[in-house]
């Protein structure tokens, strides 16, 4: 025997095999060396050891950096390490990194010299049964550590067998249980990776070797092996496990969706990233392509080791194609999953990859119990949506839960069933899962009825009630025409009968819209009838056979049927832009192409608001036009709705028709078209209505306001200069409310730049007609008070302030207009421009003072009385003062303010007399 504490150390060979065993630490009273009875000793440890071959774990890559550090924290994992008799089931998806966290934890307990047994399961190595495989494996390396083991457990038994006992499952878990209730202070931990490598049956075998036949054994001596077993989703390993006492399951997907890898794989993009020189990137671009990254691996460390690869080699400019790609060997893996999958995941598969969104666990329950369901073979997923999550999230490979809503693992496998499932299987899923949605709400509506309220938000518990009670009921309305659409024709002459079946049903049909408008936030709409529905999701293939079947006397169809808003199915169809659907409706000759809502609109001034051009060509075929009406009861046009959307097509469509041309140059048929359009500054429309003769005076119906003004009050300077070009446009015209020009609107509304070119342009008009515009605008704006309006006039025009206009009665200039309307800041704008005389007189003789006092405007005479050239005793021809008009319109506080400053001039007048005569 060699010396105590002699320490030899084993390293297995590197050849890719199946069963992994590291480096060993044998000390030397453990190993027995000799001749004889030893020979068969070495031939046992030869037969048990050829499994013991460790290459796969170290061609597992080890952690990069920092990562996997969540698993010495996380709280399962400790108590498994604390806890002699636990076990942890570590579940994640493929490509997580859990054979990575094995070889992590694995030489973690290494390195704190604690006895480890482990092993790595392959599938593509079958020579032999995995159940053989494992235990051989875990029963040497315990001879490994421990000679006695062998000796007193192993050795008798191979004796007796030979190597026959390496083919006993049974006689190879009565050795581990023998060596495991081996009186000592040995505290043993067991890894297993991959487990769901082993088929079911071996699942079974293994955990009854491993797991239940120690329960069941009556050595007290027994010491559990604190079992670590890592795998994918696996039904047969969760059967077994959820049976367990003491059993952890740590799951790389917590309930809400968020991944324990999460950082790892941010942290492992990110150090990558960096060292992309070849990208060039600013910080911003860098962390922009990080969240990218992070976001498109979903979770999948084989995705993002595979992507950083293909990143790396490439050019920049291929990155969109290269993460929209699938990496070969995500591929390989998913590739994998699919070929081994049992006719129930496959059809679980489908079901996934054709829904138009994610399912919850309650929807799919809600399904699978459908009675007469043609996914009813998915029942054996559970029965309640809590069921259904387990079963998912434990016991399927291929699929993850987030937010309780059912997703690929990563979206590569969708891509890849898209790539290499047929069109045909694609068309009868969605003929299936159409069924089913039809089948739902058929079933619903037995035991509900639609709600009376039109918003969602007025009904809301009543609603909840419903989806929490149905709960597919939002999917099967909002989605069923999608899955209608994608059968196939062939397959949809299948569907017909159920699907004219579901919706001929008053109750069902009202309740079916009501949920899909409430679950878009829509408004609903009552009275819709099956042609309705029809031509809102735009079934035209279903519309055909409808109106077929209507001509054939089937059924009774309604092509003018009406909802509550008056609103017709070829209406629906021009609001919705489907174009083939109008075509099929206005095919039939029982179609009111002209009917108009309860609002006056009709389909084709739908099409023209909206802007539909290839719809609203529909329209003006020849020999179809001239059935059209063009106006409605307001007399508003498809030209003026089409200007008012802004739709240049539609509109230059329009002008080509006789029709709605004539007319135009007349601004008093109807709301214009060009006002609105300059309204809303479509400069391009405005150009186009005036080539072809409408006129630029043209004005709206409501406020009588002209195309300039509109152009110029609300901003549109592109506007106003192409009306400015007009010869013949009225630059004094004024709306019949306010009584403003172009100029003032533009000045209200602070618009400086656009009003100085309206005032330039009446500046030139005035040379040419010898009339003094700017100043009659001058007095106006003074007299209404337009400050700004006001600032403009003087700040571009040196005109004199005190100019009287000869047109208007008693000569008066802007300070007597602002005084007598109360215009304070006009009069304080006046005065401070150094150029008004404010004691100038009308042609009776009344100043600026005597008007605003007979017409009791306080914060005017205020302003005038701190004046101190203003001649307050100053009387007009009839002798009377500021004061004496005060008196006379009986304005007392306006008479005191006049008479007390009068008196305080007096007194200070008085005052420098006396002070000169001294």
């Amino acid at each position: 025997m060699a010396p105590r504490q002699t320490s030899f150390e084993q390293y297995g060979n590197i050849d890719g095999s199946d069963i992994v065993l590291g480096n060993q630490s044998l000390h030397a009273e453990q190993i027995n060396f000799g001749t004889g009875s030893d020979n068969s000793y070495n031939e046992m440890m030869q037969q048990f050891g050829q499994f013991n071959n460790d290459g796969f774990r170290y061609q597992v890559e080890c952690p990069h950096g920092q990562t996997l550090g969540w698993s010495e924290s996380h709280p399962d994992i400790k108590s498994w390490l604390s806890d002699s008799s636990s076990l942890v089931w570590i579940v994640g998806n493929p490509g997580a990194g859990k054979t990575v966290l094995a070889k992590h934890l694995l030489t973690t307990l290494e390195d704190k010299n604690k006895r480890t047994i482990y092993f790595f399961c392959d599938r593509r190595k079958k020579e032999t049964s995995q159940v053989v495989s494992i235990l051989t494996s875990l029963i040497h390396q315990c001879m490994l550590q421990i000679s006695r083991l062998g000796w007193g457990h192993c050795k008798p038994e191979y004796e007796t067998r030979g190597p026959k006992l390496l083919e006993s499952t049974w006689g190879l878990s009565n050795i581990f249980i023998n060596m495991m209730s081996d009186p000592g202070p040995e505290e043993w931990y067991c890894i297993i990776d991959a487990l769901d490598d082993c088929d079911e049956t071996e699942t079974t075998e293994l955990f009854k070797c491993l797991v239940e036949k120690p329960q069941a054994s009556t050595n007290n001596h027994y010491q559990k092996p604190r079992f670590f077993i890592t795998s994918r989703p696996c039904e047969a390993i969760r059967s077994k496990i959820c049976k367990l006492e003491n059993a952890k399951i740590v799951h790389f997907t917590d309930t809400d969706g968020k991944q324990l890898n999460e950082s790892d794989i941010k942290q492992y993009i990110a150090d990558h990233v960096r060292g992309f020189r070849h990208y060039r990137m600013d910080e911003n671009q860098r962390m922009t392509t990080e969240g990218d990254l992070v976001e498109k691996a979903a979770g999948n460390f084989r995705w993002t080791v595979s992507m950083i690869h293909l990143l790396r080699k490439e050019a920049p400019d291929k990155y969109n194609d290269l993460v929209k790609s699938i990496p070969a060997e995500m591929k390989t893996m998913v590739a994998e999953i699919v070929a081994r999958a049992q006719t129930q995941t496959l059809s679980l598969l489908g079901l996934v990859a054709v829904v138009q969104r994610p399912l919850s666990t309650a929807e799919l329950a809600a399904i699978t119990n459908l009675k007469g369901s043609p996914l009813a073979n998915l029942i054996s997923l559970g029965s309640t949506g809590d069921e259904v999550r387990d079963r998912i999230r434990l016991g399927e490979e291929a699929l993850k839960i987030q937010g309780d809503r059912i997703h690929f693992f990563h979206p590569s496998l969708r891509d890849y069933l898209l790539q290499t499932w047929p069109e045909d299987k694609f068309q009868q899923l969605h003929l299936e899962v159409a069924e089913t949605c039809l089948m739902y709400l058929t079933s619903t509506g037995e035991s509900y009825h639609p709600f009376r309220e039109s918003e969602k938000a007025k009904c809301a518990a009543k609603y909840k009630v419903l989806v929490d009670t149905q709960p597919f009921v939002e999917y099967a309305a909002a989605f069923w025409p999608a899955h209608v659409q994608l059968v196939g024709f062939s397959r949809l002459r299948t569907l017909w009968p159920l699907l004219f079946k579901t919706m001929h049903v008053t109750r069902c049909r009202e309740l079916s819209f009501q949920v899909y408008k409430f679950f878009n936030h829509e408004e609903h709409i009552q009275n819709q009838s099956f042609l309705h529905i029809l031509a809102h999701h735009n079934l035209t293939s279903v519309t055909e056979l409808a109106l077929s079947a209507s001509q054939h006397g089937k059924i009774d169809l309604d092509l003018n049927a009406r909802d509550s808003k008056r609103r017709t199915p070829l209406w629906w169809a021009v609001a919705k832009n489907r174009v083939e659907m109008v075509e099929l409706l206005l095919n039939d000759q029982g179609v009111d192409f002209n009917a108009r809502d309860d609002e006056g609109m009709s389909p084709v001034m739908v099409s023209a608001w909206k802007g539909f051009t290839d719809v609203t060509k529909i329209f003006l075929r020849p020999g179809f036009s001239a059935k059209v009406s063009w106006s409605d009861q307001h007399r508003c046009t498809c030209l003026y709705w089409a200007a008012t959307s802004g739709s240049e097509d539609v509109v230059r469509l329009l002008l080509e028709q006789s029709e709605v041309v004539e007319g135009i140059a007349n601004p008093n048929l109807g709301p214009s078209p060009l006002a609105t359009a300059a309204r809303k500054g479509h400069v391009q429309i405005v150009t186009a209505l005036l080539e072809h003769g409408a006129s630029p005076n043209a004005k709206d119906d409501d406020d009588g306001r002209a195309a300039l003004s509109w152009a110029a009050g609300s901003g549109h300077a592109p506007v106003v200069d192409q009306l400015l070009r007009c010869r013949d446009i009225d630059l004094a015209d004024t709306d019949r409310k306010r009584k403003w020009t172009a100029f003032q609107w533009a000045a209200a509304q602070q618009k400086a730049e656009i009003a100085g070119k309206i005032l330039d342009a009446m500046a030139k008009r005035s040379h040419h007609d010898g009339r003094d515009l700017i100043s009659e605008l001058f007095l106006e704006v003074a007299a209404k008070g337009q400050d700004e309006a006001l600032g403009i006039v003087l700040e571009r025009h040196c005109l004199n302030p005190d100019w009287r206009d000869r047109y208007r009665s008693a000569r008066r200039t802007a300070l007597f207009l602002a005084a007598e309307h109360g215009h304070a800041a006009i009069v304080r704008t006046l005065v401070s421009s150094g150029w008004v005389d404010v004691n100038a007189r009308d042609d009776k003789g009344k100043t600026a003072l005597m008007w605003a006092a007979d017409e009791g405007r306080t914060s005017v005479v205020q302003e005038l009385l701190a004046l101190e050239e203003i001649d307050i005793p100053a009387v007009d021809l009839e002798g009377r003062g500021a004061s004496d008009w005060a008196q006379a319109s009986n304005h007392k506080d306006i008479q005191r303010l006049i008479e007390e400053k009068q008196y305080q001039k007096v007194q200070r007048s008085r005052s420098r007399g006396s002070s000169g005569t001294a």
